[in-house]
């Protein structure tokens, strides 16, 4: 067993949601010199439930935790001698108490951040969300979807990240733009693993597939099943322990997702944004997105164009 004063963490991704991330976590998972997390999303180090009282989505964020103590985060690491350790977990950009926590246990630990044009950001969340069991939790529109600011907040990037900023230095923190990982995947590789101190030639077996593809579902009575299945578990305890374990069966899972997906969803185009829509985006994250692209030194003026 690992003692708490021996574990060091490396490198933590910290957002954001729907901007290549999954992408990223499975290129790193691949590199022979990284021991990655097994659980891709810890969210260890997001407020406990006492700090998000106040915070109804952060509350819903810490309850789908799947490490909720340190030695359970200790444990998500197969500890491989001279392999360096990460997690990503995407919410962390969003939870104001992450950043300190993180600076207070691993002061010196990288910072990975891979961001998105806001517009393209929140309606990619908004076909992702409709896609699984929150579709009869979620508007019908994509305009209704965005009138909650608790959601369409999450596109002040700058709000959130300028906070890492101040607590960690400029090279602890690698920015990357969902734009480059499109125009050459292979280039933000190289770039990543340098940052990270590992064989930057290294080429893993994702590096070229889309591995999140939008879906929907065959049959609408399919989420309203699966929805109601989960406020039973919720309410009884016995069963909610007995999923919990199951849960934590990683390989059991990824096989019963598997065909769970192939059997109840189909693939799915979504259409493109309401250009009236987008203007209305992009005019409302415009100050948030000068001020991040100063903060991070990268042009982001294309995010501001309505395409």
């Amino acid at each position: 067993m690992i003692n708490h004063s021996d574990f060091k963490i490396d490198f933590i991704g910290i957002g954001a949601p729907k901007c290549g991330t999954t992408w990223l976590a499975k290129c790193l998972k691949e590199h022979p010199d990284i021991d990655f997390s097994n659980n891709k999303e810890t969210r260890y180090f997001l407020m406990s439930p006492e700090d998000a009282r106040e915070n109804l989505v952060m509350r819903q964020q810490y309850n789908c935790a799947k490490v909720k103590n340190f030695n359970d985060y200790i444990a998500e690491f197969n500890h491989d001698s001279g392999k360096i350790k990460g997690e990503f977990t995407t919410i962390y950009l969003y939870d104001p108490l992450t950043p300190y926590k993180i600076k207070e246990l691993f002061p010196n630990v990288k910072l990975l951040v891979s961001l998105r044009a806001p517009a393209d950001m929140l309606y990619s969340f908004f076909w992702y969300c409709r896609s699984t069991i929150n579709k009869f939790q979620t508007p019908e529109t994509f305009e209704d979807f965005i009138k909650d600011e608790n959601i369409a907040k999450w596109g002040y990037y700058y709000q959130y990240l300028s906070k890492y900023y101040e607590l960690f230095n400029q090279n602890q923190i690698h920015v990357i733009l969902y734009d480059d990982i499109k125009a050459n995947s292979n280039l933000v590789l190289k770039n990543l693993f340098e940052f990270l101190n590992v064989n930057k030639d290294f080429q893993p077996n994702s590096m070229n597939i889309k591995v999140w593809k939008t879906n929907q579902f065959r049959y609408n009575f399919i989420p309203k099943l699966h929805f109601l299945i989960s406020k039973i578990i919720a309410k009884n305890p016995r069963m909610l322990k007995l999923t919990n374990r199951l849960l934590e069966r990683n390989n059991f899972i990824k096989s019963i997702r598997k065909i769970y997906t192939k059997i109840f969803h189909k693939p799915f185009d979504y259409p493109p944004m309401n250009n009236e829509t987008r203007k209305f985006l992009n005019n409302k994250f415009r100050e948030d997105i000068l001020k991040l692209s100063q903060l991070i030194g990268k042009d982001l003026s294309m995010w501001t164009k309505n395409q």
